[in-house]
């Protein structure tokens, strides 16, 4: 007699989709991302699997059903995506289950033997878990298997003043990709004056050459939260790196937070839907936007929810249990999250001092939320006003200079409200992390470095010679600037530089391109004046 086959294909079938999409993703993420929707999926196969038990006694109809219910539960959102290019609908979805239903009842229904349909199934399923499997650990091993022992030792900052009272609140604001004046009103036309201007007049400085370390968000904040030059990350990280996880180390647990919280600061981060600035252990109080969509969830999980039916089926015929009431769509609720993180500043400096603030604005990060006059864009006029094969054409740039507007307008009113309402005079430092990503402006590589490099940065540094602030061309020293004034530290400063990684697929292998830039700039200036002579 035939030893009848294990039914194991269900179970293996229910945890795959989790296990695939973190192989596809594994050099931005962290293994132990993968806990909470693996267990929620687990959880959620036993109720199915306990269930059919007493409804279903033939156990290889009852792991077919199972099987094909988690495959085309965590398929959805994929064929939505290929089809109609993310744009569901209840016209898609009532027929997708009706064939799920159909399916189901066949299967049920069938006399046919399915013991060998159940092996074939078994070997696929264990072939997909285990490729995925071998993927993530292949990666883990080679890229991971080092202990990753960074130098984020704070004791050697030493500082004079002690006395809490006169600590100054400081603030870090990052907008991400909220290039330099100077490259727009050279590569854009845009004239952004009368901004700096209205900051110069409340006693900010404004440093018109002012670039990135390193031309990329993770780099970018990694650097300057921990006040100095990351490219020791190669040795930990290898050549031909595209793990992120070390830089996203650094910046989760840095130096500038540790530092402050040991003297006595608070600290209050207002994060974005990044994943690394998302949410902060460290911090005394995440601002997070109480919106119903996300459900707090990571980056991660939420994407993985995105692809099943029961996201579709919410958002079809129960909308109110996903969206607040002024809210139609995704898009509201990201938009709506920016206006909540400028919102929270009429509050902020009311709260007991000292404190360290860090917030990080996506609103002039695509996709662009808001028209010059703070309206909200719908949906369609976010994503399909953009040409994706021609990045960077007239329409993005347009959408890409009214978000500027409208967060010109947003800043004001967030730096009236923290000057009007602080107690002891601030420190405000609104900075970008890097300039904006044309992808059509490639082809021209000087168009692009300077895009890419240069940063705004308004500084408001009260008491202090503005001659000193020159130095501060990139955020290395911006820190180490503001704990010797303002705190008694007596940290040395960096010489400024602009590195950039090889490429996508060498993330640590850093090229100085310092030279590169001052000398595309100085063919600049003279191209200018060979244009002013022939005129």
């Amino acid at each position: 007699m035939k030893e009848k086959p294990w039914v194991i294909h269900p179970i293996l079938f229910a945890i795959y989709p989790v296990l695939f999409m973190l192989s596809h993703n594994i050099s931005e993420l962290s293994v132990k991302i993968v806990r909470f929707p693996l267990f929620i999926t687990l959880l959620f196969f036993f109720l199915i699997w306990l269930t059919l038990y007493f409804v279903l006694k033939n156990k290889y109809k009852r792991g077919l059903v199972i099987s094909l219910f988690f495959f085309l539960f965590f398929s959805y959102g994929h064929i939505i995506n290929f089809l109609f290019s993310g744009k569901d609908s209840i016209l898609f979805l009532l027929p997708y289950l009706s064939l799920l239903a159909v399916l189901i009842y066949l299967i049920i229904k069938t006399k046919k033997e399915l013991l060998n349909f159940s092996k074939i199934l078994n070997y696929i399923s264990i072939f997909l878990v285990i490729f995925s499997v071998f993927n993530i650990t292949y990666y883990e091993i080679k890229n991971r298997s080092k202990q990753i022992i960074i130098n984020q030792n704070i004791s050697n900052i030493k500082i004079t003043k002690k006395d809490k009272t006169k600590y100054p609140d400081i603030y870090y604001l990052i907008f991400d990709r909220y290039t330099s004046s100077k490259n727009l009103i050279n590569f854009l036309g845009f004239d952004n004056s009368d901004f700096e201007n209205y900051l110069k007049n409340k006693g900010f400085f404004i440093s018109g050459r002012c670039m990135a370390n390193y031309p990329y968000t993770f780099l970018s904040l990694a650097s300057s939260l921990n006040m100095e030059y990351i490219n020791y990350l190669f040795d930990i990280a290898g050549p031909n790196s595209t793990d992120r996880t070390p830089a996203y180390v650094l910046l989760l647990n840095n130096k500038v937070v540790r530092f402050l919280k040991s003297i006595g600061y608070k600290y209050y981060h207002l994060g974005s839907w990044w994943g690394p600035t998302r949410k902060s252990k460290n911090a005394d109080e995440n601002f997070i936007y109480p919106n119903k969509i996300k459900l707090d969830l990571d980056e991660f999980s939420f994407k993985l929810f995105k692809t099943t039916i029961a996201y579709s089926a919410v958002l079809n015929f129960f909308p109110d249990l996903l969206f607040n009431k002024d809210e139609k769509n995704i898009a509201n609720v990201d938009a709506n999250r920016i206006l909540y993180k400028f919102n929270q500043f009429k509050y902020i400096p009311y709260k007991r001092g000292p404190k360290f603030v860090f917030a990080h604005f996506l609103s002039t990060h695509p996709p662009y939320y808001f028209d010059k006059s703070g309206q909200m864009l719908t949906k369609d006029q976010q994503l399909n006003d953009i040409d994706k094969k021609t990045w960077g054409c007239k329409k993005e740039i347009k959408l890409y200079l009214e978000s500027i507007e409208f967060t010109n307008t947003k800043i004001k009113e967030l730096v009236n409200n923290i000057l009007s309402n602080s107690s002891v005079t601030p420190i405000i430092i609104i900075q970008a992390d890097e300039g904006p990503v044309f992808k059509y402006w490639t082809k021209n590589r000087s168009k692009y470095l300077y895009m890419r490099t240069g940063i705004f940065c308004a500084l408001y540094f009260p008491n202090v010679d503005k001659k000193g602030l020159k130095r501060l061309v990139t955020p290395v020293n911006i820190f180490r600037f503001v704990f010797n004034h303002y705190l008694g530290t007596s940290l040395p400063y960096f010489k400024n530089i602009v590195y950039r990684y090889k490429s996508r697929k060498d993330l640590y292998s850093f090229k100085n391109i310092t030279r590169l830039l001052k000398k595309k700039k100085r063919r600049t200036k003279q191209i200018k004046r060979e244009k002013t002579i022939k005129q």
